[in-house]
């Protein structure tokens, strides 16, 4: 697992002539593909660089739900750590992906993810979405 916050990582690929390079992968995990731009100087990018880069990671997450469970999600953030969460101070998976049991939906912050609740019908099309780039 050596990929950085934004999904890619530094390798030979069968186009690159035998030079590494800075190339994006899918993965079953988020991001599932390019969560943002990177490229071989700057590997790996942090979740804090990422972070930084984009004014919706500061935004307060939404709480959404799936037949799995809820938790908290940062719409348009594109940074994710290892754990599947794009939420600052998430502490462990989120409890909406699936994850055998083993999440939480808690934040070690304050202010929490009290906010909006995004419908598991919406949750649906963006499940729906990412499956078709696995």
């Amino acid at each position: 697992d050596d990929l950085d916050a934004c999904g890619g990582w530094v390798g030979v690929t069968p186009d690159s002539g035998g030079e590494p390079v800075y190339y994006y992968t899918l993965t079953d995990a988020p991001p599932f593909t390019m969560g943002c731009f990177g490229d071989a100087s700057t590997y790996p990018v942090t979740v804090d660089q990422c972070r930084s880069l984009y004014d919706a990671c500061q935004d307060e997450p939404v709480v959404i739900e799936t037949v799995h469970g809820s938790g908290p999600f940062t719409l348009e953030c594109p940074c994710w750590d290892s754990r599947g969460s794009n939420v600052e101070g998430q502490e462990g998976t989120p409890c909406f992906l699936a994850s055998g049991g083993n999440c939480t939906g808690a934040l070690s912050t304050s202010g929490g993810a009290g906010g909006r609740v995004v419908s598991r019908a919406m949750v649906g099309c963006l499940a729906a979405a990412a499956v078709l780039f696995v």
